[in-house]
C-alpha cells in the first residue's frame, strides 16, 4: 500500500472539525512534517513501511491532535480584505510579467548517495511575489514552519528550512504541492530551471540541481498519485548514450523494475517497483547521456513487459496529472561500465 493511502486516515481523523482553510493548513502541515520525519527515519536506513508506522507512533493519536487544534487554533478569516486583494490580482495579472529571478542553493545533506534537493531562498520569493500583489502568509503549528504561496491559481504550501542563517523552501515542496492539489503548472529547464504557475513565473539562479524534483514528476506520471519522491540517488556504473530530435533541456527519466539494495537491516523493499534509475536532460549536441546498471537497456512501453522505461517530463502539469511520453529509440549506443570499488 503507499505511504498516501497509508497517511490518508490518520490525517483525515486529526483534522476532524476543522473546516476550509482551516483544515487544508492544519493538514498541509501535519503531512509536511510526517513525510519529513518519513525521510529522516529512511535515510537512517529504515525501510519505507518501517519508518511510516515509527512516524505515526511518535505524533499520537489523531483524535488527541484534532481535539488540540479545535482547542488552540483559530484562523482569522479576513473575507473582505481577501475579496479585495483578489479583485486586485485579476487586474494585476492580467498584464504579463518578466520572469522573476529567485536565488537557488543545493540542500546540504551528510548522507551519502541523499539527493541535494534545490532550495529556493524565501526573501527572494516574498519579495517577487510582492511586486505582483501576491501574498505569502507564515504558518507555524508545532516546530515546523510553512509558508503558504497565495496565486490566483491557488495556494502552495512550502516547509521552511534554515541554512547558512538563510530562509529557504525546497523547490520539491512547492511542485509537489502543485501537483497534489491539481494546479496547474510548467516547470522547464535544467541547468536554469523555471517554474511557471498562471502568468507567474520563478527562474532560478544558482548552483542548481532539479534532479530529484522531476523525478518526482516521473513518479507520480507513471505510477499515480501513490507515488512518494525518492531520496536516494544511486548512479548506475553503466553509460548509455541516445541521440534524440528534443531541443536542448528536454527532460527524460529512466525508470527501471529492479529491486532495489536495502538501505539497513530492516529495510524491506518491494520486488520491481517502478524506481528513477536516471534523469537527465538532452545535450546541445542533441546527446542524451543515461546512467543504469545494466550493460544493455531494453526499453519497452511498460514494466509489465520490459525492464526499462524510458521517459519524456514535459514538466506540465494540470488537475493532478503530469504530462509524459514513452519513447522506445531504436539505436542506443552503451558506452561500457566502470568496474565497482572495492570498499
Amino acid at each position: 500500500m503507499s505511504t498516501q493511502r497509508q497517511l490518508e486516515p490518520f490525517l483525515r481523523q486529526a483534522t476532524r472539525g476543522l473546516w476550509g482553510l482551516e483544515r487544508r493548513l492544519v493538514r498541509a502541515e501535519l503531512e509536511g512534517h510526517l513525510r519529513l520525519r518519513i525521510d529522516e527515519l529512511q535515510l537512517s536506513g529504515l525501510s519505507p513501511q518501517v519508518s511510516l508506522e515509527r512516524s505515526l507512533e511518535e505524533l499520537g493519536h489523531p483524535s488527541a491532535i484534532s481535539a488540540g487544534m479545535r482547542r488552540v487554533y483559530v484562523w482569522p478569516r479576513l473575507w473582505p480584505s481577501l475579496a479585495l486583494l483578489a479583485l486586485a490580482l485579476s487586474l494585476w495579472l492580467a498584464w504579463p510579467h518578466r520572469p522573476l529571478e529567485v536565488a537557488a542553493v543545493p540542500w546540504q545533506m551528510d548522507t551519502p548517495r541523499a539527493v541535494r534537493p534545490t532550495l529556493v531562498r524565501l526573501a527572494d520569493v516574498q519579495a517577487n511575489l510582492k511586486r505582483q500583489g501576491l501574498g505569502l502568509e507564515r504558518i507555524r503549528i508545532w516546530s515546523v514552519g510553512l509558508v503558504g504561496l497565495q496565486f490566483k491559481e491557488g495556494e502552495l504550501f512550502a516547509r521552511v528550512v534554515l541554512q547558512d542563517a538563510q530562509e529557504y523552501l525546497p523547490l520539491d515542496d512547492l511542485v509537489l504541492s502543485a501537483v497534489q492539489q491539481g494546479i496547474p503548472f510548467r516547470l522547464s529547464g535544467w541547468a536554469s530551471p523555471s517554474l511557471q504557475i498562471g502568468k507567474t513565473t520563478l527562474r532560478l539562479s544558482g548552483p542548481v540541481d532539479p534532479y530529484s524534483a522531476y523525478a518526482y514528476l516521473a513518479r507520480w506520471a507513471v505510477l499515480g498519485p501513490g507515488a512518494a519522491p525518492s531520496l536516494f540517488r544511486r548512479q548506475g556504473r553503466c553509460v548509455q548514450q541516445i541521440a534524440l530530435p528534443d531541443p536542448p533541456g528536454t527532460v527524460y527519466a529512466l525508470l527501471t523494475g529492479d529491486p532495489p539494495p536495502a538501505q539497513g537491516s530492516q529495510a524491506i523493499q518491494p520486488a520491481l517497483e517502478a524506481r528513477i534509475t536516471d534523469v537527465a536532460a538532452v545535450a546541445p549536441n542533441g546527446l542524451l547521456t543515461l546512467h543504469s546498471r545494466s550493460p544493455a537497456l531494453a526499453l519497452g512501453s511498460s514494466l509489465s513487459h520490459a525492464r526499462a522505461l524510458l521517459v519524456r517530463i514535459s514538466g506540465r502539469s494540470s488537475g493532478g496529472k503530469v504530462e509524459y511520453q514513452i519513447l522506445q529509440p531504436i539505436h542506443i549506443q552503451n558506452l561500457g561500465c566502470v568496474k565497482a570499488s572495492q570498499d
